[in-house]
């Protein structure tokens, strides 16, 4: 598995970033590590996700959840502020809800 791991890490990171094959590994790889529990990881792929696109609301949603795991529920709550303040996206009202009554 580690290699796995490994030639996965390596493989998204030979592609130029900004380049929307950049954007669709790191998604992808960036799920299949927190499918794995390897939140540290996780969170590189998806920060650099939002770097190419910083609005991206799923990104976000995703950031939003790994620090929910990490029980870092600030950091959570920061990074759901990013999102549409106007959007109807039920998850994110539904995580903004829960981190303002988890950090209250």
């Amino acid at each position: 598995m580690k290699r796995r791991i490994i030639n996965l890490l390596l493989t998204s990171s030979s592609i130029v970033t900004g380049n929307i094959h950049q954007y669709c590994r790191d998604e992808q790889s960036g799920f299949r590590l927190w499918q794995l529990g390897i939140l540290d990881s996780t969170k590189i792929f998806q920060e650099k996700t939002l770097e190419i696109f910083p609005h991206y609301e799923i990104g976000l949603i995703n950031l939003a959840k790994t620090y929910i795991v990490e029980k870092n529920y600030e950091k959570a709550y920061q990074v759901i502020l990013s999102c549409d303040p106007k959007t109807s996206n039920e998850e994110v009202l539904q995580i903004k809800q829960y981190l303002e009554s988890t950090i209250d």
